[in-house]
């Protein structure tokens, strides 16, 4: 039927969505579960310093949907709330401006 195919497809897409951007470091986005979400999704960061983060979340065609400055995080590894609860149903991308680095992870939002 229509709704198995779009099903099958739909798993093929939430296959390729990458896990984790790190650097050689070991610091960046660990991941952002659950993916896909629903209402809600919890950012995994590894920090090896204290730094000044900023987050924005752009839709698939680039637009920015959400923008925050997250403020001072602690080395190690944290966590941070993302409230996903008013995206359509797609692919985002989750960027994180930690001091002079950036990391970018994709995740997926499903109602």
């Amino acid at each position: 039927t229509d709704k198995k195919i779009l099903q099958s497809a739909w798993r093929d897409v939430v296959s390729t969505v990458s896990t984790a951007d790190m650097d050689a470091e070991g610091e960046g986005i660990a991941g952002v579960f659950p993916s896909p979400s629903n209402d809600n999704a919890t950012v995994k960061i590894v920090l090896n310093k204290d730094v000044h983060i900023t987050a924005t979340v752009t839709n698939i065609m680039g637009q920015v949907v959400y923008t925050t400055d997250a403020g001072t995080m602690h080395s190690g590894v944290t966590r941070m709330a993302l409230n996903t609860s008013s995206y359509a149903n797609g692919i985002y991308h989750l960027t994180l401006k930690a001091g002079e680095k950036s990391f970018t992870q994709k995740f997926m939002v499903q109602h």
